[in-house]
């Protein structure tokens, strides 16, 4: 998913192509004016834009086999009943579209 669309009305919404986010954006547009003879103030903030960042998972250590029955790894790092692996996120850079040209 590299394109997103805002409307201050409801949550981003992500699509695979710039026209799909573009005709979501004319939609959200066209239903602010099914609403009544007056622009509302936030259509303005409708907007679509590139995706250029996702978080990524780094640094993943998966749970021990080895733990005593407190949750204690030979190390003497505690592990929570409920976690399968730890792990960090940080934001990668996705590749540039082929369809977008820089200035």
């Amino acid at each position: 998913m590299r394109y997103f669309m805002h409307d201050p009305e409801s949550s981003p919404e992500f699509f695979e192509t710039e026209a799909e986010a573009l005709a979501a954006a004319a939609a959200a547009i066209a239903m602010r004016r099914e609403i009544g003879d007056e622009w509302p103030d936030d259509v303005d903030e409708i907007c679509v834009g590139v995706v250029t960042h996702i978080a990524h998972q780094v640094n993943r250590v998966d749970r021990p086999a080895d733990l005593d029955d407190d949750g204690y790894a030979p190390d003497g790092e505690y592990w929570d009943s409920h976690a399968d692996y730890t792990c960090e996120y940080v934001m990668q850079a996705l590749p540039v579209p082929e369809t977008i040209v820089a200035p």
